[in-house]
């Protein structure tokens, strides 16, 4: 999955993937109602196709509903929770519980639920629009990720989340990470909120530069940071 970085040593527990009848989208009206397995560029482009607008901003990024959701994923000032309606998610009992947008919790980079389980599905609400300014907008977003990000390497995604009222990207520059490697892994020179596995680098190289930024950020400014990337099998 995007956003995941797994340990060398794997994970012992249970990795579910979700498919078959999950995987599939419903169109009624301006409500886009997809499975949790489907990718966000799927979407995307059935929106494109029946001129619906909403989620142009997740234009490159990669993933899927169901963990764009989990994350609450965002660009351009717009996130994806903003255009949840309903969001069916089954609990860890096997109860399928459907709730409203009004019930769940969200904010930059989470969403959370009154129960704990995994998302089924969504009801994605858009607005119409014409397939000429959706593609615009769409242009104008790849343009950008192109200019800035490193959208062309192997990445995990963004790294860190902005503390509040503040850039990652620039608290990382102000102690000097911008190309910083281990190994075959290191800060990106393009964005320095992405490392890039440019030289088959193993899991333990991204994992020691994400503790290496961690703990300089935290002696120069006393901050925490938090990862975007979920960080799986590691002690």
């Amino acid at each position: 999955g995007t956003n995941v970085l797994f340990s060398d040593e794997g994970y012992r527990g249970v990795v579910i993937k979700l498919s078959g009848e999950l995987n599939k989208l419903k169109i009624s009206g301006n409500l886009i109602t997809a499975g949790s397995p489907v990718s966000l560029s799927s979407i995307i482009k059935k929106a494109l196709e029946i001129e619906l607008s909403g989620l142009e901003f997740a234009w490159g990024i990669p993933g899927t509903l169901g963990g764009s959701i989990n994350g609450n994923s965002g660009a351009f000032d717009s996130e994806i929770c903003d255009l949840i309606k309903n969001v069916k998610v089954c609990d860890y009992n096997g109860k399928i519980h459907n709730f409203s947008s009004n019930q769940l919790d969200y904010g930059y980079r989470y969403c959370k639920f009154p129960v704990n389980g995994v998302i089924l599905e969504a009801d994605l609400k858009f607005k119409q629009s014409s397939r000429k300014e959706i593609e615009k907008t769409m242009k104008k977003n790849m343009k950008w990720r192109r200019k800035y990000q490193p959208i062309e390497s192997k990445t995990a995604g963004s790294v860190f989340k902005n503390p509040e009222g503040m850039s990652v990207a620039k608290l990382l520059e102000s102690i000097y990470l911008k190309g910083k490697a281990i190994n075959g892994a290191r800060f990106s020179p393009k964005h320095i909120n992405f490392i890039e596995n440019f030289n088959n680098a193993k899991a333990k190289d991204i994992y020691d530069l994400v503790e290496l930024a961690k703990d300089l950020i935290y002696k120069k400014f006393k901050i925490i940071l938090e990862t975007e990337i979920k960080l799986i099998g590691f002690n």
